[in-house]
């Protein structure tokens, strides 16, 4: 429902947000997924793509450190629904639970995500839930309880002596292999949890381990430079409509990449626990089509637009800003590749502007723009010459839509 009290009339669902983006003469090279390196770098110019933008959104995913940022960048970009363990063990008999837990993981994977954010699991359970998460095909990322303890009181447990022998002892015996789950470590509030937080990290990384590390302010990477991942709260009221959840959705995405937290998503929650908000599998969410094409195109988006910005920064642009104060502009890099993000903040109002580039981004003059689409339905995005030293990147955006730029 918005602001207005309004509940808009979605027919076929999202059609609030099917609109084009392309200016008229636009041109669309093909997708950066398919994209010929030679013809990317030629910027060969196609026909005008009429196509309408239909709103697909991210997918949340675990963008995970992994000693280095490039080793970090060469991990694949996580799309994970955060699970708790250990409420559907204690809520019935082990032997249904774990059958309830399979299928959940199963639906998991039929969704579209491609981890599982586990918490709250005990040590007795963690290899058992594992083996079920890997054998539906999924990847796991794992809440290791003695690394939170030590982040929230300080205290190594098991009588360790330094933090890289309580890792060693506390993680599954997989080690250091690729099969090994991705470590969470939740950097709790205050200055001293952070730097434990960040000990902890720094022991994974000299034990050559994955990590995640999540809870940091919201422009913080961690001390070797690994981008956080964004964390979306799908727990949304359930009198809204499936538009009005898909705009908080995508509000949420946005907001974390324009603040750096590029390394992957984390979708909170699958499964409601008592006290909780409805979870992704509610059972009025399951019958409802409008909302699982919400939630499909939130994933969509995260696949899109997931890969290019992993592990990107944001980068402070002088002179880079939108004449709407619901419209946020922001650069991002990633080594020599740079990217310029434009959101539509508002959950109302339709915007269409045109955002005039500085000449110097990221240290480096710009001559061009190519658009990344926000779908993997439109297969091809703009591309944008400089005229008279300047880029200009027109953009038409819906309540909570946004629009992604690779600039060169």
């Amino acid at each position: 429902m918005n602001q207005r009290g309004m509940v808009p009339q979605l027919d076929p669902p999202f059609r609030r947000f099917e609109a084009s983006i392309a200016a008229p003469g636009a041109v669309y090279p093909p997708s950066a997924s398919a994209v010929n390196p030679l013809v990317r770098r030629s910027c060969v110019v196609t026909r005008p793509c009429p196509l309408p933008l239909a709103l697909a959104a991210i997918s949340a995913s675990l963008a995970f450190g992994c000693g280095t940022p490039r080793l970090e960048r060469s991990t694949s970009y996580m799309i994970s629904a955060r699970y708790d363990v250990e409420p559907v063990l204690a809520a019935t008999p082990r032997e249904a639970a774990l059958r309830t837990i399979a299928r959940d993981f199963a639906r998991i994977r039929e969704l579209g995500f491609t981890a599982v954010s586990l918490e709250h699991v005990a040590d007795t359970d963690r290899t058992m839930v594992v083996k079920s998460a890997r054998s539906e095909g999924i990847e796991v990322a794992l809440a290791v309880p003695e690394l939170d303890r030590y982040v929230t009181t300080g205290r190594l447990s098991g009588g360790h002596d330094s933090v890289l022998d309580l890792v060693t002892a506390e993680l599954p015996r997989e080690g250091k292999s690729s099969r090994a789950p991705v470590v969470i470590v939740k950097a709790n509030r205050g200055s001293a949890p952070r730097t434990r937080a960040e000990a902890v990290c720094r022991a994974l990384d000299e034990s050559g381990r994955r990590y995640a590390l999540v809870g940091l302010p919201s422009e913080s990477t961690d001390d070797r430079g690994i981008a956080a991942p964004a964390v979306i709260d799908v727990c949304v009221d359930d009198r809204a409509s499936a538009g009005d959840t898909l705009e908080a959705w995508l509000g949420q995405y946005h907001g974390a990449l324009m603040a750096g937290r590029t390394g992957g998503v984390i979708f909170d929650r699958f499964r409601r626990i008592p006290g909780d908000p409805a979870g992704i599998d509610a059972p009025s969410r399951k019958r409802s089509p409008a909302y699982l094409a919400a939630l499909k195109a939130l994933l969509d988006r995260a696949r899109v637009w997931g890969e290019p910005l992993h592990g990107a920064a944001p980068v402070v642009t002088a002179g880079l800003a939108s004449a709407f104060d619901d419209v946020a502009v922001g650069a991002l890099a990633r080594e020599k590749r740079r990217f310029i993000l434009i959101a539509n903040r508002s959950n109302e109002r339709h915007v269409r502007e045109t955002i005039r580039l500085p000449e110097i981004v990221g240290g480096r003059v710009v001559r061009r723009a190519v658009e990344i689409p926000a779908s993997s339905t439109r297969p091809a995005g703009r591309v944008i010459e400089a005229i008279r030293g300047q880029v200009a990147l027109s953009v038409a955006l819906r309540p909570g839509d946004a629009a992604l730029f690779e600039i060169f």
